[in-house]
């Protein structure tokens, strides 16, 4: 994929500058950020159960994929040789931001912290996606005695729920 190909790109080495290093990975970061956003809303709003699934396996795999690349060793490495002497002002705050957010994540750890937490990630993740999945799937009713009731609400939904054989109005979420 797209994102595989720029991280290997980055991860590949060669001289480390604002151009060849920073800017890939601002790249790598929008494009992983615009794959996890566009597969929440589908995960969310689709009406069908197997596009939203596959919308969650998308998710489930750029999450992953993202806790990857914030734990890269030879990502950090790169954008820490960066000389960004002569960069703007805001080039040098967003690469100190970056770089610490990269240690942060635990990017400087040993291997098997960095294995843990790329589990841990993905295990919130996981529960991320049951606790929206239960959240999305629940259904609820309201029911009405009459439509005076539905007082304030367009005409058109209130003639969408007509009361039923016993006299009640059910609205579900």
């Amino acid at each position: 994929t797209r994102s595989q190909a720029l991280r290997a790109s980055i991860e590949g080495g060669g001289p480390a500058s604002v151009d060849s290093a920073f800017e890939a990975v601002d790249a790598l970061y929008k494009l992983s950020g615009s794959v996890i956003g566009e597969a929440t809303l589908v995960n969310e709003t689709n009406p069908d159960p197997t596009i939203r699934a596959a919308a969650e396996q998308c998710i489930q795999r750029f999450s992953s994929f993202a806790t990857e690349v914030s734990l890269s060793r030879p990502i950090y490495d790169r954008l820490s040789a960066i000389d960004a002497s002569t960069a703007s002002p805001g080039t040098q705050f967003v690469l100190a931001r970056l770089l610490n957010d990269y240690r942060l994540s635990g990017v400087d750890r040993d291997a098997s912290t960095r294995a843990r937490v790329q589990a841990l990630s993905n295990e919130i993740t996981d529960i991320s996606l049951a606790f929206a999945r239960n959240i999305r799937e629940d259904v609820d009713e309201v029911t009405f005695r009459s439509a005076s009731e539905l007082a304030g609400v367009p005409q058109d939904y209130i003639d969408a729920h007509r009361p039923g054989a016993d006299g009640l109005i059910r609205v579900n979420t």
